[in-house]
């Protein structure tokens, strides 16, 4: 059983990155992942994933793939519990407002553990106490760049984190929140702001971290129990 409200706020992130160029990050399905650590729930496409922790789970693990259609059904079920009976030909998901079966499509998963694995242990900033303050930031640089450029850069280093425009026509926009809780090495990334904004308003708990990977080419939103993935450009 698990309650999927938050669940399917957050990985509506990553749906909506899908929507915006399909032509290169379509959305192929819905991933729901049970093993001792939890039933997780997890979209993703070409250059986003998203995870969300939605309860504990006991019984034999399990990987399926649900079309994108499901996360509708999701919606429907609000904040109640849903019943997940995985087989290999039918998902059952059943709630007080839905009962359902959902067939599962033939989609490549992606090897978590082995993305989650590049990115722990690199550059990390804590950011639970100031993660309200980052997104003010973005979304205050984002105002100053040009309506085409969707970028932003991010720097992390001792001591401070600077948020400024990537757009080279706009000689405004930055901003620099000092005395963060930064270890590992300094690192400039490229990546898209209204996205990381979403991520960091939508992630869970007070331990919120934001983690970038050596040489820079992932950054990840890590809360209690959610995660948000995108990739990056290293920016020198």
């Amino acid at each position: 059983t698990a309650p999927l409200k938050k669940a399917y706020e957050f990985v509506q992130v990553s749906v909506a990155k899908a929507s915006d160029r399909p032509s290169r990050n379509a959305q192929t399905g819905i991933t729901i992942r049970a093993s001792s650590s939890g039933l997780f729930l997890e979209s993703h496409n070409e250059n986003t994933m998203s995870i969300a922790r939605v309860g504990n789970f006991s019984g034999t693990d399990f990987v399926t793939i649900l079309p994108p259609s499901t996360l509708s059904i999701l919606k429907d079920c609000g904040g109640d519990l849903v019943f997940l009976s995985p087989s290999s030909e039918k998902v059952v998901i059943k709630s007080s407002k839905v009962d359902v079966l959902v067939s599962p499509i033939n989609a490549s998963s992606i090897d978590l553990e082995s993305v989650r694995s590049r990115i722990t242990g690199k550059s990390r900033c804590k950011i639970g106490e100031i993660k309200a303050s980052i997104t003010k930031g973005i979304n205050q640089v984002l105002a100053y760049q040009g309506r085409n450029t969707k970028m932003i850069i991010l720097e992390l280093s001792t001591g401070k984190l600077v948020i400024r425009t990537a757009d080279q026509t706009s000689s405004r926009g930055k901003v620099v929140l000092p005395e963060i809780d930064f270890s590992g090495e300094p690192v400039t990334v490229l990546v898209e702001g209204k996205l990381l904004s979403e991520a960091l308003s939508k992630s869970d708990g007070k331990q919120t971290e934001i983690l970038i990977d050596d040489p820079g080419e992932l950054l990840s939103v890590r809360g209690d129990e959610t995660e948000f993935i995108t990739t990056t450009e290293f920016s020198r």
